[in-house]
């Protein structure tokens, strides 16, 4: 299962929703603004250094922004590798 840690309000979050939604791929939102998610985005801070979203956690791996992708299209197929 993938978790698509996101931002509500965040284009970028939006079109990768769109390319899984589009292409039927199965995904977990984790609006890292919600307090309910606060230790989880803790400890994937910590591992990531990063604040940036979307971060996409296939398995055990982690896709970050402009550490594993430059786009959201490199994204989206990087996922779809990963699911293979």
């Amino acid at each position: 299962m993938i978790r698509l840690y996101m931002i509500e309000n965040c284009p970028y979050c939006k079109q990768l929703k769109e390319l899984y939604q589009k292409e039927g791929v199965e995904y977990m939102e984790v609006d890292v603004n919600k307090p309910e998610n606060d230790a989880e985005w803790k400890k994937l801070f910590e591992v990531t250094q990063s604040n940036d979203v979307p971060i996409v956690k296939v398995g055990n791996q982690l896709l970050v922004p402009d550490k594993s992708f430059k786009s959201i299209d490199e994204a989206f197929n990087i996922t779809k590798k990963l699911l293979i």
